[in-house]
């Protein structure tokens, strides 16, 4: 049994060996109804996170990562820090945790994805006994919608370190927007390839400017962010940042080939089954079409969607994402060439 947060969801994940389930099922129901939250774990997790704090103050990506994120979203909680500090541990207390679960914890904010060697009426009885004594009804009060913030200059971090980190990002498309797959499909030529993407090619096959070089696109519930990174020699922040400014513009001027559009097309509908090889896999699956609000038939419908994508969308889209020249840029090292 495993809980887990991020931005938008915490997520409880219980794997079973089938002998197992109906006891597995009960330490379930314990967990989200009757959480004790002892002194003594308590203490011991919070003495984790005191040291991994520590550590991600000797972290550039981490650094960078929090004062980009401070910067685009302000005062949201978007914009609050991930790790908690020493001064925040210790304002976090036992009847704050049973408060938050209690209030978190319900039937009216809940999606279930099972996988497995079980029946569906055995399933439904189990997750019938597991969460039906949840609270029906969530007291949490979800954020405001956001538009990241962008920004004229970049904002440095001086650290000293040989080699800069970079972060870059602008408003990006929401999951629900008609155009996300269009998005995706130009995001994977651009920046989200890997290896294959158009800016490791120009930026660091051809010119040596980086070690590493991506975009994602990030469509959280309350906003939707484009963001991109970099790392490379403090020497070469300004020739590298300036190259991809460049390469963003041109496809927002020139969009893509046919080559790389067909080329993203076989590749994001030829790995789409990797991402369903795995009992846990195909579980996260379902439960990411539902928190995104898709019909049930997604999984066989995506190709098509993908291969759907045009030219016109890409460059419908292109013109939306990477018309400008504002992205709020956060560098954490001793960058040089910043002001040309």
């Amino acid at each position: 049994v495993d809980f887990s947060t991020e931005r938008d969801y915490t997520t409880v994940t219980l794997r079973t060996l089938s002998q197992h389930r109906n006891r597995a099922f009960e330490l379930l129901k314990l967990a989200l109804t009757a959480p004790r939250f002892d002194d003594e774990p308590v203490q011991r997790i919070k003495a984790q996170a005191r040291v991994a704090y520590e550590r991600s103050r000797a972290s550039p990506n981490a650094l960078a990562g929090e004062r980009f994120a401070q910067l685009a979203y302000g005062d949201h909680p978007y914009g609050r820090r991930a790790s908690a500090s020493a001064d925040s541990l210790e304002r976090i207390d036992r009847a704050a945790m049973a408060g938050f679960t209690r209030d978190l914890l319900a039937r009216s904010n809940l999606v279930i994805g099972a996988v497995g060697d079980i029946a569906p009426d055995d399933l439904a009885r189990l997750v019938d006994a597991s969460f039906g004594a949840l609270p029906a009804q969530a007291k949490v009060v979800l954020p405001a919608q956001v538009t990241p913030k962008t920004a004229a200059q970049p904002v440095v971090i001086p650290f000293p370190n040989p080699q800069s980190i970079v972060i870059f990002g602008a408003p990006g498309i929401a999951r629900e927007d008609p155009d996300w797959y269009a998005a995706t499909v130009l995001n994977q030529v651009l920046g989200g390839g890997g290896m294959a993407s158009r800016l490791f090619e120009e930026v660091r096959e051809k010119r040596g400017l980086v070690y590493s070089v991506g975009t994602q696109l990030s469509p959280y519930k309350a906003a939707s962010l484009l963001s991109g990174s970099l790392a490379t020699s403090n020497a070469q922040v300004g020739d590298a940042l300036r190259l991809v400014r460049a390469e963003l513009l041109r496809v927002a001027r020139d969009g893509i080939t046919d080559t790389e559009l067909a080329s993203a097309k076989s590749f994001m509908t030829g790995s789409f089954p990797l991402r369903l090889s795995s009992n846990a896999a195909i579980a996260g699956m379902l439960v990411a079409i539902q928190n995104a609000g898709l019909p049930p038939d997604y999984i066989e419908a995506y190709p098509g969607l993908i291969n759907g994508v045009t030219q016109a969308d890409i460059r419908r889209v292109a013109q939306r994402l990477f018309a400008r020249d504002d992205y709020l840029v956060v560098v954490v090292g001793q960058p040089a060439g910043l002001g040309g």
